[in-house]
């Protein structure tokens, strides 16, 4: 609904005078409003001449009605040229022009039908575009909403959207799971570079000296009584033992009887362990070091791995073997502090090469998704172009077939208009070279009488008296203005003169210059027409431009396919708020090809601006709609509504503004406006305080209903509203709920604020 129809003028540049490189893109029916010395002229002077006008106006007659066609042609010294039309003629030549028109409606019938038919086909390419959006849109609503980013300004309209989809010239199957993981990154807020996790060696324990002795058991080889008697009770680790640990502290004396030892108990005891046995021991206490020093670090490296950022990773498989692999090595630890403490045992620690062995297979799992990560981020934008294009290609691929299908339909619909439109193009030509017969034949048969008679009787219609047209004596093609006694008709008032002009420039719209001159479309300007007229004559042109009008519109209505439409784009100037509301109220609701302009002049400056907003009480509020730039009289009414304090003068008022509001602006029927309020009972009972219903408001309306419309709408029944009958406050309350019952409390509540 946003798009204006085109017509013949496409645009106007207006870059002179008082405008400066201001531009209009008229449609087919164009008001312009605004005070004299605003611009209206210029306007009309330069469609007149054709200047800043796009395109070029050479197949159209352009007819202007301003001052210099007044100055040109209502002169008391010269005739007005004649205006031809049809008369009686030769029975025989209109005989064979009825006969042709006869052909030619049979081929205007032919060409109907095929229109008819283009028309319907035309209707297809929508459909089945349409039929697509809506399958695209629904088969890809999860891709639209997991990845966003890689849609914009593309998932606001089902047709952009579509229109993507089909310019993907390789549709390919993706992996959504690597798509989902490629999104991510190139267009996450996480833009870091991630450290990888570090491997780990195996610790090889087989290979650290000493790990023969873990299962071997360590004693001494000495040959002295001391060592022989405690290898045979088996108190060798013991006395080993317990030397080590009391030997600093017991003095002379055993820590375990409190007996005086021997003095020479030291070299006894040192001769119960041999020189391999202290190597042994050494050995072993090695090897614990090495191990543990391994170990720990093989540990502390896989606990900082498992504090690695990267937010996308999963430990919870390396941590459990983490886990495991720590569990063992405490293990292993404590197996070979026991052996320390008892060298004659034997022990068996486990490896966790094994372990560690599966923990790097998990980290080199890991890396590859952190170098992942890393190598997109380090080229973000190209992997945001990267993964733009393979999700569109992989949304392209889950409808390939809905665009097969609809791409070959398309085909076949797009062919068939094809063969309707040359045969159109047939009837066309054929039509045209019986139009020409036509006009050849009818240029012999016409005269200037029947227009001369239209503008008499239109005079004497109007109430003007002693003065009409007739054909000059001296050239019968040409007009001139009498006195009734036959003399010329001399000191013509400014309002006669311009109201002949303009019933004569009617009749050239309707009419031909001469009477073998071809007929063409047409473009009209009317400036100011109604200048010195008596209401009269402003009422009986305002009829006429409503004619022209009318004719206008049948070109941006489909209903009219068969009225003339020889008017191809109008243009009305005018100062006058009664003139223009005469001729502009009813083509107000016609968006797509009526605009209202309002021009202005500051600083000799002039300014158009084109009358259209956004109507939130509109069943459309969503859509641009025409507004009269001539409004003020609407606003004073709810002015007055604020102020009075009468009944009757208050009612008055309500009435004009209902009228003017629902009826004129909103379009409703005065039934089925009445109809449509008191359905909403509800909104006028009130519940008094016993719980009973108070139906005042409601009889209240009804009575107003029925006074709204008694003169206008035609639906009394017969019951009359009594003015001063209710109080202000009663009026204006039911007044309130009636916006309310029609959901315009918006509107109500503006009007209201706006006029306070």
């Amino acid at each position: 609904m946003d798009n204006k129809m085109q017509a013949a003028i496409k645009s106007i540049k207006l870059d002179g005078r008082t405008y400066h490189n201001i531009t209009i893109t008229p449609t087919l029916i164009n008001f312009f409003f605004g005070k004299n010395g605003v611009g209206k002229s210029t306007i009309a002077q330069q469609i007149t001449d054709g200047s800043g006008v796009t395109p070029a106006l050479s197949d159209y007659d352009v007819l202007v009605y301003d001052r210099d066609f007044i100055s040109r042609n209502i002169r008391e010294d010269a005739g007005m040229p004649g205006v031809f039309s049809v008369s009686e003629g030769n029975i025989e030549k209109q005989k064979e022009i009825d006969a042709k028109e006869v052909l030619l409606n049979d081929l205007g019938t032919q060409y109907k039908d095929k229109k008819s038919e283009s028309d319907d086909k035309s209707k297809r390419p929508a459909a089945l575009r349409s039929a697509l959006d809506d399958a695209c849109w629904k088969a890809t609503a999860t891709f639209r909403s997991d990845f966003p980013d890689t849609m914009k300004n593309k998932r606001g309209s089902k047709s952009v959207f579509v229109d993507e989809l089909l310019s993907i010239a390789a549709p390919k199957e993706c992996d959504v799971t690597e798509l989902t993981a490629l999104y991510a990154t190139a267009f996450g807020s996480d833009t870091t570079i991630y450290p990888k996790l570090n491997p780990v060696n195996p610790i090889a324990i087989e290979k650290i000296a000493g790990f023969d002795l873990l299962a071997k058991a360590i004693t001494s080889s000495a040959d002295t009584p001391f060592a022989d008697f405690i290898r045979a009770i088996g108190a060798t680790d013991w006395i080993r033992q317990g030397h080590e640990n009391f030997s600093h502290t017991a003095g002379d004396k055993c820590p375990y009887c409190n007996q005086k030892l021997p003095t020479d108990y030291e070299q006894q005891i040192a001769s119960c362990f041999d020189a391999q046995y202290e190597a042994d021991r050494q050995t072993l206490q090695s090897f614990k070091s090495l191990y543990e020093s391994a170990a720990n670090t093989v540990i502390s490296t896989l606990q900082e791995n498992a504090n690695n950022q990267f937010p996308r990773n999963d430990f919870t498989e390396y941590n459990g073997r983490l886990d495991t692999a720590i569990a063992i090595v405490e293990l292993n630890k404590s197996k070979l502090a026991d052996k320390i403490a008892a060298p004659t045992t034997s022990i068996v620690i486990e490896s966790i090469d094994d372990k560690l062995q599966e923990i790097n297979v998990i980290i080199d799992t890991l890396n590859a998704a952190i170098d992942e990560n890393n190598i997109i981020i380090s080229s973000r934008q190209a992997k945001q172009e990267e993964c733009k294009t393979a999700i569109w290609k992989h949304m392209a691929f889950l409808v390939r077939d809905d665009i097969s299908s609809y791409q070959n339909s398309l085909k076949v619909v797009n062919a068939e208009l094809q063969q309707l439109k040359i045969a159109m193009k047939k009837l066309i030509d054929d039509g045209n070279a019986l139009k020409e017969e036509i006009t050849k034949l009818s240029s012999k048969i016409v005269n200037i009488d029947s227009t001369m008679n239209s503008i008499n009787k239109k005079l004497a219609d109007s109430g003007f008296q002693g003065f009409k047209v007739q054909k000059k004596a001296d050239d019968p093609n040409k007009y001139e203005i009498i006195r009734d006694d036959g003399s010329p008709a001399h000191g013509l008032s400014e309002g006669e003169r311009n109201f002949i002009a303009f019933l004569y420039f009617y009749h050239k719209v309707l009419g031909r210059e001469s009477a073998d001159s071809t007929f063409r479309d047409r473009i009209i300007v009317i400036d100011d027409p109604v200048s010195s007229m008596d209401s009269s004559s402003l009422f009986i042109v305002s009829s006429i431009v409503r004619e022209l009008i009318s004719i206008c519109f049948n070109n941006g209505s489909a209903a009219k396919a068969d009225a003339p439409k020889f008017i191809k784009q109008i243009f009305i100037l005018t100062h006058n708020a009664f003139f223009h509301k005469e001729v502009s109220y009813d083509r107000l609701k016609y968006y797509h090809c009526v605009n209202f302009y309002l021009i202005k002049k500051s600083n000799n400056v002039s300014t158009i601006t084109l009358c259209t907003k956004k109507d939130p009480f509109s069943k459309e509020p969503a859509y641009e709609h025409n507004y009269t730039p001539v409004q003020n009289s609407y606003a004073a009414l709810w002015r007055e509504y604020n102020e009075v304090t009468s009944s009757s003068a208050l009612m008055r008022i309500v009435r004009q503004i209902l009228e003017y509001y629902f009826i004129q602006i909103s379009g409703y029927e005065g039934q089925s406006l009445s109809e449509r309020i008191l359905k909403r009972e509800d909104v006028f009972i009130r519940y008094n305080a016993d719980g009973s219903e108070n139906r005042d408001l409601l009889l209240s309306v009804t009575a107003m209903l029925h006074y709204i419309g008694s003169d206008t709408q035609g639906f009394n029944d017969g019951l009359n509203y009594v003015e001063g009958s209710e109080d202000a406050d009663r009026i204006k309350e039911t007044f309130k709920c009636i916006f309310t019952a029609m959901e315009q409390e918006q509107h109500y509540q503006m009007m209201i604020e706006t006029s306070l």
